[in-house]
């Protein structure tokens, strides 16, 4: 578990997952409510107390009666014990000729020679009938040789109780009980989306993740500026929309221009992107950063290595790809390098895909026809991104990574744990290729409106603040064919 600092609480997180169980604290409500009625219809059984009181005495030979407090005291607890023994309800049930199904309790008056005596039943009538026999034999258990001369007189004689003792719980009580338990769950909801060990926030990925923070992508919905036609450009996200906010072009550029000057200083030109599970939008960031490198002044390859799932067909709807002349129709030696690259006159940039997905992909990779496709993309382009499959998924991207010269993982905001992000960071890392470092990536906050952290107040520092996030389907909403999706 987390260590507790302010630092790790992240407010949207914690918005975000009590708005989210609404209906749960609403369930405990009812819990409580429904749980009380149905005691009180159907459990609860009605029960009655008779009480008396006695008084404690004895006889000296200076009077008749003569209080000696001190002595009667200690007298009138032994009797509490009589009435509270086993054997007196033996006695009872002899005379009686009924099995003894009452409670008896009893009790001394603090300081003083009083003795209370109770018995509860469940009916009036039982509980008194049944006092007055534990009354009546209650001399035939005490030694009375121990206390010479006891004497006990009935201060306040029992009666027939006409009320149960036990209060039926009534729907005020329900009421209160369903708001101690929403409560409770709703801090139960706080302290387990406190503890979950995912990366929710910039300053997680620098202290648990084993990798370098390259850039935080705000979360940026332009679902608002949606056109009716959905094979426009104006409904996808990347950075030549024009409806997509500056904070999210911004944090693109900053991307691509680290992923340039490394590749320059490693005198490199292919880097791939990856996440550890689906939807986590590796292909909004890898087309993007394509993209933003062409605007740069690179000559850029986009190849969608994805082959179970290609998502660069639904980003750049405008480009028809062809099944003969496919990246996978390639990779099985059934077309040419020159034949599968396609010209995007919009971004400026070539792309190679495939217009569906396939299932079996590990054949095809063992070919050895990605890397030709490879070497021959390095003697005409600058940059070449691949993007890649999710590594849960399967073994594809391990493949892909020992041909490449830089990975990076894309990593969503508050869905994966930290021990399989750097699990996969380790896969990554013993491939050939050198691991540059995590994207965070679809990050929300509260922004103004609530708090302002040091996150929040970084990013209008650098005119992030108007970046509300990614909507989903742009990218990373499609699934991938993998099987069932996790949960």
């Amino acid at each position: 578990m987390k260590e507790f600092k302010l630092s790790n609480i992240n407010l949207y997180t914690l918005a975000s997952d009590f708005l989210r169980n609404a209906v749960v604290y609403v369930l405990a409500f009812m819990i409580g409510v429904l749980g009380v009625k149905v005691y009180s219809d159907a459990i609860y059984v009605p029960e009655y107390t008779s009480t008396m009181t006695v008084s404690v005495s004895t006889e000296t030979k200076y009077s008749h009666f003569y209080a000696d407090l001190v002595n009667t005291i200690e007298v009138a607890e032994v009797l509490k014990n009589v009435f509270d023994s086993e054997v007196l309800k033996i006695k009872v049930e002899e005379e009686t000729g009924k099995p003894f199904t009452a409670k008896i309790t009893s009790s001394t008056i603090s300081e003083t020679n009083l003795i209370t005596i109770s018995v509860t039943d469940t009916s009036p009538k039982k509980a008194y009938d049944t006092l007055v026999a534990v009354y009546k034999n209650y001399d035939k258990v005490f030694n009375n040789s121990i206390f010479e001369n006891t004497r006990t007189n009935i201060m306040s004689a029992p009666t027939v109780p006409v009320a149960p003792s036990n209060a039926k719980l009534d729907s005020g009580f329900g009421k209160k009980l369903g708001l101690v338990l929403a409560a409770l769950t709703m801090m139960l909801v706080l302290f387990l989306s406190f503890i979950r060990d995912t990366v929710k926030q910039a300053a997680d990925v620098e202290n648990f993740i084993d990798g370098e923070l390259l850039a935080v992508v705000y979360h940026d919905s332009i679902k608002k500026k949606r056109k009716i036609n959905t094979s426009s450009r104006t409904d996808k996200l990347l950075v030549s929309n024009p409806n997509i906010s500056y904070g999210f072009v911004e944090s693109i550029k900053r991307l691509a221009i680290k992923v340039l000057y490394k590749l320059k200083g490693k005198q490199a030109k292919t880097v791939m992107f990856t996440s550890y599970d689906q939807h986590e939008g590796k292909s909004t960031i890898s087309s993007s950063v394509a993209i933003q490198l062409a605007k740069e002044g690179a000559n850029v390859l986009l190849i969608d290595a994805d082959l179970r799932k290609p998502t660069v067909p639904t980003l750049f709807t405008e480009m028809e790809f062809e099944k003969e002349k496919s990246l996978y129709a390639f990779l099985k030696g059934e077309a040419e390098a020159e034949e599968i690259i396609q010209r995007n006159t919009i971004d400026n940039i070539d792309v190679a895909s495939s217009p569906k997905g396939h299932m079996q992909t590990a054949e095809v990779l063992h070919k050895g026809r990605l890397k030709e496709l490879l070497d021959y993309a390095r003697d005409k382009y600058d940059v070449i991104v691949l993007d890649t499959p999710p590594v849960s998924m399967v073994a594809d991207t391990e493949q892909i990574a020992d041909l490449v010269d830089l990975s990076v993982l894309v990593v969503i905001q508050d869905r994966i744990t930290i021990p399989e992000i750097n699990e996969t960071i380790d896969m990554l890392e013993a491939a050939n290729s050198e691991f540059y470092g995590c994207v965070l990536n679809n990050v929300k906050t509260l922004g103004g409106f609530i708090t302002k952290d040091h996150n929040v107040n970084l990013a209008e520092k650098y005119g992030y603040g108007k970046s509300y996030g990614y909507g989903y389907g742009y990218g990373y909403g499609y699934g991938y064919g993998y099987g069932n999706d996790k949960k």
